[in-house]
């Protein structure tokens, strides 16, 4: 679906790039509507296939982050529309706009941070586990309970000794 999206909202930026160099360079008179419309659609096109993309890319490359990333997506797309916004109408609000802007990029960040090092953990515990688990010594005393001891140093499990025991007293029979 983001994929899609990448697409559609990348090509409908390429046309209002065109649209916008034609009635810039070619006709360059009266047009019957307000050239800042154009502008508000390539902003518009042009933002949404550019953090569509990321939205995939975060989300191929950090798959733990998907539950919340449409949000921060959005927030993002927001704030890029609000940006464009002060820095084309009201340019005394650039340094709001920064400050908003570095705020959002942070509280991303810390967020993608907390995701990964959170899954980090998971899987550093589960594998503290399995391994306190192998080297435990109660672990060790059911294997060579369940298990005989053949030369070479090599447990075989119990089902398949007993099942080669069998084997080998039927074959001494014979």
């Amino acid at each position: 679906m983001a994929r899609t999206l990448v697409n559609v909202s990348a090509t409908i930026f390429a046309l209002m790039l065109i649209v916008r160099a034609l009635f810039t360079y070619i006709y360059p008179g009266k047009l019957p509507f307000n050239l800042a419309i154009i502008d508000w659609l390539v902003v518009i096109a042009g933002s949404g296939a550019a953090i569509s993309s990321i939205f995939c890319f975060i989300k191929k490359r950090y798959p733990d982050t998907a539950e919340f990333l449409p949000m921060f997506s959005t927030v993002c797309y927001v704030i890029v529309l609000i940006g464009y916004a002060i820095l084309r109408y009201t340019p005394a609000y650039q340094t709001s706009l920064s400050i908003m802007v570095t705020g959002m990029l942070v509280g991303m960040g810390w967020w993608i941070q907390c995701i990964t090092s959170a899954a980090n953990t998971r899987r550093s515990h589960t594998l503290n586990m399995i391994i306190n688990t192998r080297t435990s010594p109660e672990y060790q005393k059911q294997l060579r309970n369940s298990t005989k001891f053949y030369r070479g140093m090599r447990y075989v499990p119990q089902e398949l000794s007993e099942c080669a025991a069998t084997r080998i007293k039927k074959n001494t029979r014979t």
